[in-house]
C-alpha cells in the first residue's frame, strides 16, 4: 500500500479487474516492428514514461528544428553519431530518427505530421 491508502496496480490480476470496469483502448507498450530483419522502434516507445531514454543517443533540437521534424521535412544538419536516435525538444521526446552517413530518416508518423507553416 502507498501512503494515503492508494494501492499500486501491478500484475495480470489487477489488469483483469480494471478490464471488467473500464474500456481499455490500448494495453501495454508496442516496442517496435520488424522490417527486413531490423527492429524499427515505435513512437509509443519514444513517448513512454517508462522508457529508459539513455538507451539511445538523444538529439536535442531547437524550436525551429523541432517544427521541421514534426512537419516530417528534412533536418538541415546531421548529428555527430550514426544509427537510431531519440529526437527531443526541451528534453521532451518527439520521436525517432535514423542517422545514416549522408542523410537522416525521419520516423515521425506521417499521419501525425504538422501541416501548417
Amino acid at each position: 500500500m502507498k501512503s494515503g491508502g492508494q494501492k499500486t496496480i501491478r500484475g495480470e490480476e489487477d489488469f483483469l479487474v480494471l478490464r471488467k470496469h473500464l474500456y481499455l483502448k490500448n494495453a501495454g507498450l508496442m516496442m517496435g516492428e520488424w522490417k527486413k530483419e531490423q527492429l524499427i522502434p515505435s513512437i509509443d516507445l519514444a513517448l513512454s514514461t517508462s522508457f529508459a531514454a539513455d538507451t539511445f543517443p538523444k538529439w536535442e533540437l531547437t524550436q525551429e528544428e523541432a517544427l521541421i521534424y514534426l512537419r516530417k521535412e528534412n533536418l538541415p544538419q546531421l548529428p555527430s553519431w550514426q544509427g537510431w536516435g531519440l529526437v527531443t525538444y526541451q528534453n521532451i521526446p518527439l520521436g525517432w530518427v535514423k542517422v545514416l552517413k549522408n542523410r537522416i530518416n525521419n520516423y515521425y508518423p506521417s499521419n501525425w505530421r504538422l501541416r501548417m507553416k
